[in-house]
């Protein structure tokens, strides 16, 4: 499960767009609807968010750096998340049914997208406290 994120420029197309490339390669894909929630670190403006599932045929590394690469693309640097600005923001929540941020995994703004999903195949909604 990922979690998308953009608060600056055209921050809802920036999200579509990312939810457009992950269509095309996560198989059995699905997403929420893209909709806004506060930016929870009170440094930036508020963000257009979306959770997208899919199952992914390599390591969560590979993924990793996909979105690291997308990130930079749309203007992402070291400085923006201390800065409030954010152009992209993706984050790999849950991997191979194991919760691999469980920093996000507890965000309202992620479990909102989630709630959206109607497919849960991961074992680890089920166990995590």
């Amino acid at each position: 499960m990922i979690c998308i994120g953009s608060n600056v420029g055209d921050k809802y197309a920036n999200v579509a767009e990312t939810l457009a490339v992950f269509r095309t390669i996560l198989s059995g894909f699905q997403a929420s609807d893209i909709y806004e929630s506060d930016d929870d670190s009170g440094l930036g403006q508020p963000y257009a968010n979306a959770v997208c599932a899919g199952f992914f045929n390599d390591r969560c590394e590979s993924l990793h750096s996909l979105a690291s690469t997308r990130e930079k693309a749309y203007g992402r640097t070291p400085e923006s998340k201390a800065s409030g600005i954010m152009p992209l923001d993706i984050d790999i929540v849950v991997f191979n049914n194991e919760i691999v941020n469980s920093q996000q995994f507890d965000k309202p703004y992620f479990r909102h997208g989630l709630s959206q999903l109607t497919l849960h195949p991961y074992k680890c909604l089920h166990t995590h406290k």
